[in-house]
C-alpha cells in the first residue's frame, strides 16, 4: 500500500502508537465495551495454610469468601497481595475492587 503524502504517514504512525498504548493498557486492565476499565481477576498462591490473593492491577481491595459463594462488597476483605489462613478443601472466591474501575471477574481457588 502506497502513501500519497507525508500527512498519511504521520496519521498511520499516530494510529499505530495509539494502538500500542491501548494494548499495553489492556494488558494491565481489561478495556470493557463502552470504555470502562475492568480490574484484573485475582490469582491465588498457596504455601501451606497461607493463601496469597493478588491481581496484576496491583492496587485495590480484594473481597473474598471461603465457602464457595460469590463475594460482594460486604464480604471479608484484604488489600491486594495480602494473605489469609486457609484449611484444606476450602473453595475461595475473590473479586478485586478498584476505585473508578469495574470490579474484576470472580477468581476461584480450591485449597489443598
Amino acid at each position: 500500500m502506497g502513501y500519497s503524502n507525508e500527512l498519511e504517514v504521520t496519521n498511520l504512525l499516530l494510529t499505530t502508537n495509539l494502538l500500542q498504548q491501548t494494548n499495553e493498557l489492556q494488558g494491565a486492565n481489561k478495556l470493557m465495551p463502552g470504555g470502562g476499565l475492568q480490574a484484573i481477576t485475582p490469582t491465588f498462591s498457596q504455601t501451606g495454610s497461607t493463601l496469597t490473593i493478588s491481581s496484576a492491577t496491583s492496587v485495590g481491595t480484594i473481597y473474598y469468601t471461603n465457602n464457595g459463594t460469590t463475594p460482594t462488597h460486604s464480604s471479608s476483605s484484604i488489600s491486594n497481595g495480602d494473605t489469609i489462613i486457609v484449611s484444606s478443601g476450602q473453595t475461595i472466591k475473590a473479586i478485586l475492587d478498584v476505585t473508578n474501575y469495574i470490579d474484576s471477574l470472580v477468581g476461584t481457588y480450591i485449597t489443598s
